[in-house]
């Protein structure tokens, strides 16, 4: 996963420069209030990120809050139990509808992020006003400067968001693609537009307008700053020299599983048909973990391909370590993905990984190296095949788990992931909180 070397055009903030401790306690002693703002908490990526987030980052300095405005989700609780508490405003229903009483909820919501410094919210596309978007529209009604995390092919641009999150090499492409088309920037000024990094040592934040002008000036107050952020991969839950999952890999068949949520985007289908394909095959056993409105359809599928004793259905889990470490080999066939947490988990794992040449999974899972990549989606031909080359080979099994765990150590570090979050949530919700209080920016001297 490479880094971008770009014109920066953004000054640094952080609070040595608003004076010492002794004169300012300001960012020592008060805590930014972070509001995760999502839908509801079920078992996928954003859920993995938020509490990787709040677990790593310094709660002496932080406090927060998920924000959801569909349901709980099944995670709740678990949020919970770390002290990061889920609030719901009743505002769409199941299908995305409008609820009954929506417009009291909504204004509850407002007052309720007001309270706050930073809302993060994971935007996955659709167009304004809808419910894709609605966290976003709330956060900015509440007054909340909001960092949003870039996923899928989505416009990076023309939303009220201050800070766009990107995690890998093809979003950080993305969104220069997005200012080509969308307003026929030239690469001089793209690459002012361009994307900063996020460091243990800075997070560049306030706009350089003194040396642009004109159209520049004009096109840059409408593009949100652009920070690239790795994610982050807590290796020591994921470590197959912890005993309780040391002992998990035990089967005397070889595993073959996969972790998501079961939604069409994820594409369990093409799981379920692998292994129909590979039926003849005694020493295969496919786990499908996860839940969702796919389910029911699943359950029927194992059933009428006669997979009884081939395909177990095993739910939803909270300890996702648990069910990666009993794998063999995980087989994540998709149609779509942002960064897709789970391949990366998967690879901490040391599994190696069969995945589709979908949004950031390319960046991290190297054809050949640590794993294997399908160019066409919903291919469940090339999916079985694939699986079999590694049935048939330990030998390759261990070499591509090697790689895949080398990788994740090496371009997924906690440490700087949480160091990154550190100073964007502290630099983006200074001058909130500073508001909140009534304290002036340029006090008069």
């Amino acid at each position: 996963m490479g880094s971008t070397n770009m014109l920066l055009f953004f000054i640094l903030l952080v609070c040595s420069m608003e004076g010492s401790p002794a004169q300012d306690d300001s960012c020592t002693l008060d805590k930014v209030k972070i509001a995760f703002v999502h839908h509801a908490l079920d078992m996928g990526g954003v859920e993995r990120q938020i509490e990787t987030t709040w677990l790593s980052i310094d709660h002496q300095q932080f406090d927060g809050a998920v924000v959801l405005y569909q349901r709980l989700g099944g995670w709740a609780t678990k949020f919970e139990s770390f002290g990061l508490r889920a609030v719901l405003f009743p505002i769409f229903d199941h299908h995305g509808a409008l609820l009954p009483g929506h417009q009291e909820a909504r204004k509850d919501m407002v007052r309720f992020l007001s309270e706050h410094h930073v809302a993060h919210v994971w935007y996955g596309g659709g167009a304004l006003g809808s419910f894709s978007t609605f966290g976003i529209e709330v956060a900015s009604a509440a007054g909340l400067p909001v960092i949003q995390n870039l996923a899928w092919n989505v416009f990076t641009v023309d939303l009220s968001v201050s800070v766009v999150v990107v995690e890998c090499d093809e979003t950080e492409e993305l969104h220069r693609e997005n200012l080509r088309e969308r307003f026929s920037v030239d690469e001089d000024i793209l690459n002012r537009l361009g994307v900063t990094q996020a460091s243990e040592q800075q997070v560049i934040l306030d706009s350089g307008f003194q040396f642009v002008s004109g159209k520049e000036r004009r096109l840059l107050s409408r593009v949100p700053l652009v920070v690239r952020i790795n994610p982050g991969v807590n290796l020591s839950r994921f470590d197959l020299a912890i005993p309780q999952l040391a002992r998990a890999r035990s089967s005397d068949r070889i595993i073959v599983g996969r972790l998501s949520r079961l939604v069409p985007e994820k594409d369990p289908e093409t799981f379920v048909k692998a292994a129909a394909l590979l039926k003849h095959r005694d020493d295969l056993l496919f786990r499908l973990w996860g839940d969702g409105p796919e389910r029911r359809k699943l359950e029927e599928m194992r059933l009428n391909l006669g997979l009884q004793d081939r395909l177990e259905l095993m739910g939803s889990t909270e300890q996702p370590e648990l069910a990666l470490a009993a794998m063999d080999i995980f087989a994540y066939p998709t149609t779509g993905e942002s960064v897709g947490w789970v391949v990366l988990e998967a690879m901490a794992m040391e599994l190696p990984v069969i995945s589709t040449a979908v949004g950031a999974v390319p960046s991290f899972v190297r054809h050949g190296e640590n794993g294997f990549l399908m160019e066409k989606v919903q291919d469940e031909e090339i999916l079985a095949s694939l699986i079999e080359v590694l049935a048939d080979s330990q030998e390759l099994r261990d070499e591509l788990a090697r790689g895949a765990r080398e990788f994740v150590e090496r371009e997924c570090n906690l440490e700087a992931f949480a160091a990154s979050y550190t100073s964007l949530y502290r630099a983006v919700g200074e001058k909130r909180r500073k508001k909140l209080k009534g304290v002036s920016d340029n006090p008069v001297s």
